[in-house]
């Protein structure tokens, strides 16, 4: 499935003459930020229609839903995405999904689409490679200054 075009240039100069602008999302919240209405059948949600919901109510981009978006979820999206899992993955059901995804910024190409990144950590920076042959470091200390690395500590040599 294609996007609606190419991404945005971030650089790109807006038509007045300044710099185009983008919104930048705070980091994650670590709570949901809406609950999931009750399931309209005794059997609950489908477990993966259940995910799909937590991720979103949990995403970056749910501090900007409004009431209205948050209505559009729980009316449309959320009945088509329970009727996907539970009727089949048909063709027309995952487009009206991705479409209606698509308008509230669900994934990477639709936020960039509409003008707006995430803010948040900073991806850690490797440290220096040990040079070929250096027998000085041992495994384990390879071991703790890549867990470092990944940790977003600083690394000692």
């Amino acid at each position: 499935m294609g996007r609606r075009g190419p991404a945005p240039d971030p650089n790109r100069k807006a038509k007045s003459g300044g710099q185009a602008s983008w919104t930048e999302l705070p980091p994650t919240p670590s709570r949901a930020l809406r609950n999931m209405p009750k399931a309209p059948t005794e059997d609950g949600w489908h477990p993966s229609t259940e995910r799909w919901w937590k991720a979103i109510a949990k995403s970056s981009m749910a501090v900007l839903y409004d009431e209205t978006d948050w209505a559009y979820l729980e009316a449309v999206l959320l009945p088509l995405m329970e009727r996907f899992q539970r009727e089949g993955h048909s063709k027309e059901l995952a487009s009206e999904i991705r479409l209606g995804g698509s308008r509230l910024g669900a994934t990477v190409a639709d936020r960039m689409g509409l003008r707006i990144k995430a803010t948040g950590a900073a991806t850690p920076t490797p440290t220096a490679k040990p040079k070929r042959g250096d027998s000085n470091r041992s495994d384990a200390d390879l071991d703790d200054s890549i867990l470092t690395v990944i940790e977003g500590g600083a690394a000692s040599a």
